[in-house]
């Protein structure tokens, strides 16, 4: 089989590491078809893969139980899976047989300069892509059912509405929220009085081709961190901070289950595990669940559809007020978030046109915000001008996260402050960390 080895996937290279040796062929589930916000119709598809030929040399049988003792093997020892990411832009209507999201397919190279489809192919999520030509097949049954097996969420049992309580418990009281300048991802908090972070909603950034889009000085958590990250929903550019400041893994992680997360999302799961952190999956049928100042409620999507199917945050305030985190789900698919009046919002889906459905209504307060949080010259041009249109009738006070296409004289990283109070009043991390990077300069 070879010499064994340490895929380092989620360790952000030094260099430049776009001469890797490209392979084969993958195994690879569909994490998400994504229109471009571009007006002309494009999609990109995101594929999380594993080198086809690795895997079928260690699960070489005929003998359906000796397969299925060596995937055990392959599984505990995840380190060692040749891990990709694979994109591929496409008009969704021209180009025959589509996967949707959660199918598992093959990704074939060609050699020859044949292929239908041109990929960006990533062995690092931080690191620069090799692009080449290939094709998207369909891959035997018995193969489709052994990676659904091997790579997915049933290995963790359902958490206890007391264990979700317990992780959310300690927020009493709110000073507000911070939305994080991560570049092309999703970061926020829930902040203490002092003004220091208490519980997060996602750790995102961002990666593969929005990878630039992360302020380069943005790389340490708060020492006096919380214990707790609240996961909207499995995507890479909701958690990919975790690998920055590798600490956050050792944090309790409450998560939706989502069908079909793939390899990549199943070797960060295991990291989380390995490094002494604590998954709590999502109770089934639970709709929400609260804890002083803080109410996580699930979204109604469907499993299979990872942006609709995860967890919304709600956070209260004074006099009745809230702030409302949804991630990427669209709104109408959040309890509650189209029967009431939110102080404040961050935007779904970094202000893609999917958001401009159904949007929240403000309660009219003069210190109300919307937030926007992606990052400069991303690849999907969020915002969109649509979503930006549909929000602005209900809000007319944004923020950007991302100042320095904008015309903004603030310097990055450009953290965004939303508060209770009228005129907010920026806090100050009063917690005596000096090495954080998460200090809040808009309002």
């Amino acid at each position: 089989m070879g010499n064994e080895f340490t895929h380092s996937f989620f360790i952000p290279p030094e260099c430049d590491h776009s001469d890797f040796e490209m392979p084969r062929r993958l195994y690879a589930s569909v994490a998400e078809i994504e229109e471009l916000g571009n007006g002309e119709g494009e999609y990109s598809i995101a594929f999380e893969a594993i080198d086809a030929d690795w895997l079928d040399e260690r699960l070489q049988s005929t003998d359906v139980g000796l397969r299925r003792i060596r995937m055990q093997k392959v599984l505990e020892d995840h380190e060692q899976w040749p891990l990709f990411i694979a994109e591929a832009q496409i008009r969704k209507e021209s180009r025959g047989w589509i996967p949707v999201e959660g199918d598992w397919v093959g990704l074939f190279f060609a050699q020859d300069s044949k292929g239908l489809y041109r990929f960006s192919v990533f062995d690092n999520l931080f690191g620069m892509p090799r692009e080449a030509l290939g094709s998207i097949e369909p891959i035997g049954k018995r193969m489709v059912l052994a990676l659904d097996r091997a790579f997915s969420m049933s290995p963790y049992r359902d958490a206890t509405v007391q264990e979700v309580e317990d992780a959310l418990d300690g927020v009493t009281t709110s000073n507000g929220v911070a939305v994080y300048d991560v570049g092309q991802g999703n970061f926020n908090a829930v902040l203490a009085n002092s003004g220091a972070p208490t519980l997060y909603y996602d750790m995102g950034c961002g990666v593969l081709q929005n990878k630039g889009t992360r302020p380069s000085s943005l790389n340490q958590l708060c020492n006096s961190a919380p214990r707790t990250v609240v996961l909207s929903h499995w995507d890479w550019d909701h958690w990919a901070f975790a690998n920055i400041d590798s600490r956050a893994k050792s944090l309790i992680w409450v998560v939706p289950r989502q069908n079909s997360i793939g390899a990549v999302h199943s070797r960060f799961i295991r990291d989380i595990v390995q490094s002494g952190g604590t998954l709590l999956v999502w109770p089934k049928r639970r709709i929400r669940v609260a804890a002083g100042q803080v109410e996580v409620r699930k979204c109604r999507g469907p499993s299979s559809n990872r942006n609709d199917s995860g967890l919304s945050m709600f956070v209260s305030g004074s006099d009745d007020q809230a702030i409302l985190l949804v991630g990427d789900a669209r709104y109408k698919t959040v309890p509650g978030a189209n029967r009431s009046n939110f102080l404040s919002v961050v935007a779904s889906h970094h202000g893609s046109n999917s958001s401009a459905m159904n949007v929240p209504s403000s309660d009219n307060s003069q210190h109300g915000r919307v937030v926007y949080s992606s990052g400069p010259n991303n690849s999907y041009h969020h915002p969109t001008a649509q979503a930006q249109q549909a929000h602005s009738v209900f809000w007319t006070y944004p923020l950007y996260t991302d100042v320095s296409t904008r015309g903004l004289s603030v310097s990055r990283p450009s953290h965004v402050y939303l508060g209770w109070s009228s005129p907010p009043v920026l806090p100050t991390i009063m917690c005596g960390n000096c090495t954080c990077d998460l200090q809040l300069v808009q309002t």
